[in-house]
């Protein structure tokens, strides 16, 4: 086999543009819809409590938080049933874990138990993340408010819909 001539031809630059409008689309880390864990974290550090962080990721004229809820013994996950508290401690502490400020952990905990009953208690793998290690008890802390008071958030006369993710660039897509 022969070597074969390559020639390189000069090509200039592009010239950089100081006029006209900009558009740069950034991402962060799942699908950008919802409640961003990273967001809430923030917020939370910021002096915001749960409530108001599910009301600004979840705002809809039509969405309230509900108190009184009576939870369900279990939660279908995967195909095994888990009592409710353990399901909610395991998905939580997978989603964020016991770092996150409490005030961010109580809203994502009431975001996964409201993404739950939405679905009838009954997820598939791929709808929350869920660990098999026993979570500390910081985080059963957290899950027992929340199941003692009742919470979830409705729309309307039914369930919201309340997906969730680790990160985005300061701005989510409406639930």
């Amino acid at each position: 086999i022969g070597a074969t001539d390559i020639t390189a031809s000069s090509t200039a630059a592009p010239q950089p543009s100081t006029k006209g409008l900009f558009t740069f689309y950034v991402f962060g880390y799942g699908h950008g819809v919802g409640m961003s864990q990273t967001g809430a974290n923030y917020l939370a550090n910021q002096g915001w409590t749960w409530a108001e962080i599910l009301a600004h990721y979840y705002y809809d004229p039509n969405t309230k938080i509900i108190q009184g809820d009576i939870y369900p013994e279990k939660i279908t996950y995967a195909g095994s049933e888990y009592e409710t508290r353990e399901f909610l401690a395991r998905a939580l502490d997978s989603e964020m874990g016991a770092s996150f400020h409490s005030e961010a952990l109580k809203a994502q905990c009431v975001a996964i138990y409201t993404f739950a009953k939405h679905n009838k208690f009954k997820l598939d793998a791929d709808a929350t993340a869920f660990t098999s290690t026993n979570p500390p008890s910081s985080v059963y802390k957290v899950v027992d408010d929340v199941i003692d008071q009742g919470f979830y958030i409705a729309n309307g006369d039914g369930v919201a819909l309340t997906p969730f993710h680790a990160m985005s660039a300061g701005k989510t897509t409406s639930y």
